[in-house]
């Protein structure tokens, strides 16, 4: 194993080959493990159980996210253009006195050209960034109506196998028909069987007038009588006499 190269990238879980006592002679056994382990390393296997832990993946971001994450450099951008801005304009007040002053004025503009294109950048980003997550949602949604629509295919169909069928229908309609026909004949029975306990229309219609008759002479017994009560004739009272003539005035004395 010494020759072949094994002991030299064994695990350190495992002591190497020169490690035994030169007096014993080495475990057959635990060197058997020692190569299959090697060979399972050499393989892409794992060599031990405490193998060391991989570095975690990152969670992925979602789009809305990264579209927050663009926003908080397009608004740095804003600061570094509103800034450069600013220095131009200091640089052009000093170019009188300072001869160095344009050319940095006009590193300054060159700055602020180079952030608004890559604001105008990220914005088309950040805008590509909105309407996938608009897609997205849309797609979602869209899913979840087809995973309902499934499910209430899936559902009907099990109604169907628990008895829901056409033929089935058509057999409960035709019973609640053949119920509806029942019920007509006996209630047509039962009018029957009242009209015949009910006697003959006629002999009510007899009855009927006869104590109309009754009625009608009974009032007229009941009624006074219609002639005029006798009147005396009323006599003339003496007229009052007439008024004495009236006496001549008095004369005077």
């Amino acid at each position: 194993l010494a020759q072949a190269g094994v002991s030299s990238q064994l695990p350190s879980t495992f002591p190497p080959v020169h490690s035994f006592s030169r007096g014993q002679p080495p475990d057959l056994t635990r060197l058997c493990c020692v190569a299959r382990t090697k060979g399972r390393i050499a393989m892409g296997g794992s060599g031990s159980k405490d193998a060391p832990p991989g570095n975690p993946t990152k969670p992925t971001k979602t789009l809305q996210e990264n579209a927050d994450e663009m926003q908080q450099k397009i608004d740095n951008l804003d600061i570094k253009i509103e800034k450069q801005a600013a220095d131009a304009r200091t640089w052009m007040e000093k170019a009188a006195t300072n001869p160095a002053a344009k050319s940095r004025a006009m590193q300054c503009l060159k700055m602020k050209k180079q952030y608004e294109n890559m604001r105008e950048q990220m914005q088309q980003q950040q805008n590509g960034l909105y309407d996938l997550a608009l897609k997205q949602e849309q797609a979602e949604m869209t899913g979840a109506t087809v995973e309902a629509m499934k499910q209430g295919v899936q559902q009907l169909k099990n109604q169907q196998k628990n008895g829901l069928s056409v033929e089935e229908v058509e057999r409960v309609t035709d019973e609640l028909q053949e119920l509806q026909g029942d019920m007509a004949d006996i209630q047509t029975a039962l009018a029957q069987a009242s009209a015949a306990g009910a006697g003959d229309e006629a002999e009510f219609e007899a009855e009927f007038a006869r104590l109309q008759e009754e009625a009608a002479l009974e009032k007229l017994m009941s009624a006074p009588s219609a002639l005029p009560p006798a009147t005396t004739p009323a006599t003339a009272l003496p007229t009052a006499p007439a008024a004495a003539k009236a006496a001549p005035a008095p004369t005077a004395a």
